[in-house]
């Protein structure tokens, strides 16, 4: 029998009874926020300050901060995807790098991605507004569309369950990893039957993108598999620094290994302080 009510707010309970540090809590939540806004929003300025820098692979760069700043880890997987097959043509057709990647489609597909998750958010949405919630305790600390759905008693939650996941999976998961395993497939038969410095040219352009692959995908993993699974044996301190490092340091490491460990924008800020400041 269904028990559902009207739910017009949600506890978050991994906050714990902290007292009074409710408030500090707030202050470094709020600051570590600003500085991912701020680092991110950086390296977004000096892509577009300097001229030199409105190259393709960059426009696809500011397309990845951007979303760090909007917080859609479905446009991130999106925007990892275009930057494997930039990747892909920089290694395996070089010669042609320049005619494939232009500009103006990078913009324009840059525009597709975006238009293409709001259109997910807003299937998912109908999903979600059409369930009968029968509690208001979401033990994280933040709220996210399949954890609200997670509540739901109605009949239709099964049925809202299977369309949230398969449209998930095929469309932000299956598509991409498909496409991203297809580009490294096809670098890693180039490097096998290169000289050595394109093995190491392929190394020093891979890893950035490696490294936020997985770092991204450790962190969707981890928030997609804990809410079906009893993860009170863990301890609370562990709980919480991983939901930290999902709201925190993941969007702040993107901006760092693409953004700060390139030398054309490393170079461009060392300008702009100079201008400035000088």
């Amino acid at each position: 029998m269904e028990n559902s009510t009207e739910v017009v707010s949600f506890v978050l309970t991994m906050y714990g009874n902290i007292g009074n540090f409710k408030y500090l809590y707030f202050i470094l939540a709020m600051l570590f926020y600003i500085l991912v806004i701020f680092v991110n929003a950086v390296v977004i300025v000096i892509i577009y300050v300097d001229r030199n820098l409105h190259e393709p692979m960059y426009l696809i760069l500011c397309g990845l901060l951007a979303n760090e700043i909007y917080g859609s880890t479905s446009i991130e997987y999106a925007i990892l995807t275009l930057m494997a097959y930039d990747r892909y043509v920089c290694i395996c057709k070089p010669l042609h790098y320049n005619v494939i990647i232009t500009k103006r489609k990078i913009q324009q597909v840059v525009l597709a991605v975006w238009i293409c998750i709001f259109v997910e958010v807003g299937v998912l949405l109908s999903f979600t507004i059409r369930l009968k919630l029968c509690g208001n305790i979401i033990y994280k600390v933040f709220c996210s569309n399949h954890l609200v759905s997670q509540l739901s008693c109605s009949s239709h939650r099964e049925m809202s369950h299977i369309n949230d996941l398969v449209f998930c999976l095929v469309f932000s998961v299956v598509i991409p990893t498909g496409f991203i395993s297809f580009t490294y497939i096809k670098i890693l038969g180039v490097c096998l039957n290169s000289s050595k410095e394109t093995k190491q040219k392929a190394v020093s352009t891979c890893t950035p993108h490696l490294v936020a692959l997985l770092n991204f995908g450790f962190a969707g993993f981890y928030e997609l598999i804990t809410p079906n699974f009893d993860m009170t044996f863990l301890p609370y301190l562990l709980l919480v620094i991983s939901c930290v490092y999902t709201l925190i340091c993941q969007p702040l490491l993107s901006p760092i290994i693409y953004g700060l460990k390139l030398a054309k924008i490393r170079h461009a800020l060392y300008v702009i302080i100079l201008k400035h400041f000088s």
